[in-house]
């Protein structure tokens, strides 16, 4: 298991941050700033929870930790963040058994937003299971295609507010459908 990181590396470090890592691209220092409830929802910072620890810049992080120490006294925002990196690199490994270790800790959990992902997990096994036998690392397996499909009949019929007849419906999906391939044709 030394392939994963443990908590203590999980965990935003008290490193020392050189000068040059706070400045914009623009030439502007970066400041910290206390961070506020309303802040913290009308500057977007949530974000900074669904974005992978490797896509953050120093800043971020540096934002990211000290939501951590002011918002969460009980460590559940900590213990989210850690499991979800831990099942994005698993995902990205293709390691089905870290994936079951992982569900098998969210479950244990006391919080109940980190025990409904481990639950989440449970009721997806199959799923994930057949995703990391049947993908590689060049090609993942993934029905992204066919619910996107899925995603554009669903538009093509709410914009429509409904149809009488269904050979309409199924003139409008085949227009949309055709146009689609078209204009991917002329790209």
């Amino acid at each position: 298991m030394k392939k994963y990181k443990g908590e203590e590396e999980h965990m935003l470090k008290d490193e020392y941050i050189k000068e040059n890592m706070l400045i914009k691209r623009n030439g502007e220092r970066w400041e910290y700033r206390e961070i506020t409830e309303e802040a913290f929802l009308n500057r977007g910072y949530k974000s900074l929870f669904w974005t992978r620890e490797k896509n953050l810049s120093w800043p971020q992080k540096l934002r990211l930790r000290q939501i951590l120490r002011e918002f969460d006294p009980y460590w559940y925002l900590r213990d989210a963040w850690i499991y979800k990196e831990w099942f994005c690199e698993a995902i990205d490994d293709l390691n089905i058994e870290e994936i079951r270790r992982i569900r098998d800790e969210c479950l244990e959990s006391d919080h109940y937003r980190i025990s409904w992902f481990g639950k989440t997990l449970l009721k997806r096994d199959k799923q994930l299971e057949a995703f990391c036998t049947h993908s590689t690392d060049e090609f993942k397996f993934t029905n992204a295609y066919t619910e996107s499909i899925n995603n554009q009949c669903k538009v093509a019929k709410r914009v429509s507010h409904g149809f009488k007849y269904k050979s309409s419906y199924k003139r409008k999906l085949s227009a949309r459908f055709i146009n689609q391939q078209i204009t991917d044709l002329l790209k």
